[in-house]
């Protein structure tokens, strides 16, 4: 059984968590709702909070990017996008180099096999990759306008 202790160590955040959360117990959800009302949180106002939380989150997720490529190159979806380009055409200079040697199935199994294995990882990694960057892309730019909305 966790402790009132237990629940004055853990932010608001975490408090509300256990207050709503399927998962906790009768007693952890009472135990979290008391030391939120210690606090002075004011359950009627929840959007505030959730807003203040939502804007915690989006800043220290800046930080931590920050700090994880601090000495690389910063991440920017576009050089992404051509390196993902760059791996396309290499699938397509596979696949086109393999199809133009093409005598039969059987030839093309057995003697380039390692070809077509590149060609398909190719394929995947480039085609894996746009989408990837595609995807980030829209989330950074999501990510800033709610930054903009929320400060």
């Amino acid at each position: 059984m966790k402790t009132k202790e237990f629940f004055k160590q853990k932010t608001d955040q975490d408090l509300y968590k256990i207050y709503k959360g399927g998962t906790t117990t009768y007693n952890e959800k009472l135990l979290a709702q008391e030391t939120l009302k210690e606090r002075g949180f004011d359950f009627n106002n929840i959007n505030s909070y959730k807003e203040e939380w939502e804007l915690e989150k989006l800043e220290k997720e800046i930080i931590e990017e920050k700090n994880a490529i601090q000495g690389f190159l910063v991440f920017n979806p576009l050089y992404f996008r051509f390196f993902s380009i760059a791996i396309l055409i290499g699938a397509v200079y596979i696949t086109v180099s393999v199809i133009l040697e093409l005598t039969s199935i059987k030839e093309i199994i057995l003697e380039h096999y390692l070809m077509i294995a590149m060609s398909i990882i190719f394929w995947l990694l480039g085609i894996g990759g746009l989408r990837y960057s595609i995807t980030r892309g829209k989330y950074l730019k999501y990510r800033t306008q709610r930054l903009e909305e929320l400060r």
